[in-house]
């Protein structure tokens, strides 16, 4: 399905930290990024009216058991829900990857020399989702690429077209899409 229409998903951040306040051995000493990313802090709590779709200020997506019952009744493959143990809600993880273009714009910044990754990693605005000749089903995505800047990194969500009109149509909060260049 070349040409097809997709959405990267921009959640808003819920005001929380999902790390504790002594992080030591969570995130690496140099650049602090998250060395452990099934790492569930057993005391976290959402804000309140936190949205049904959102991210920690440390880069963990949060989702409500509403988002939840969602994917799991449209059969979606490749998203795994964690229980957080003081909440009802859950941490999500997408494991169904598109990869990203490397345009010369994407910019690699401040390689940690403790863990080999980038402390900063930025230019969405730059990249292209090169979609397989097979294209893309309904369900979540997301990207090859983690973007952001120290323990804010992340991958970006991306939705088809028809994935974005079925969460929009079931009113969930925190879903705003952005076209995604294919």
């Amino acid at each position: 399905m070349n040409g097809a229409k997709l959405f990267f998903i921009v959640d808003p951040e819920n005001g929380a930290h999902m790390l504790p306040d002594d992080d030591t051995g969570l995130v690496c000493p140099e650049c602090t990024r998250l060395l452990n990313c099934n790492y569930i802090n057993p005391k976290f709590k959402v804000p309140k009216k936190c949205p049904d779709i959102s991210h920690t200020y440390d880069g963990f997506q949060v989702v409500s058991q509403k988002f939840r019952e969602i994917i799991e009744t449209e059969g979606y493959q490749g998203v795994e829900f964690i229980s957080i143990p003081a909440c009802p809600f859950f941490l999500m993880r997408v494991t169904n990857v598109l990869e990203f273009s490397r345009p010369s714009e994407l910019k690699f910044e401040d390689l940690c020399h403790s863990c080999g990754r980038y402390a900063s990693v930025w230019g969405l605005l730059h990249v292209k989702v090169i979609v397989p000749f097979s294209g893309v089903c309904e369900g979540l995505y997301r990207s090859d690429i983690e973007m952001g800047y120290r323990q804010s990194i992340a991958p970006i969500l991306i939705v088809p077209e028809a994935t974005k009109l079925t969460l929009k149509k079931n009113k969930l909060t925190g879903v705003e899409a952005m076209p995604a260049p294919v």
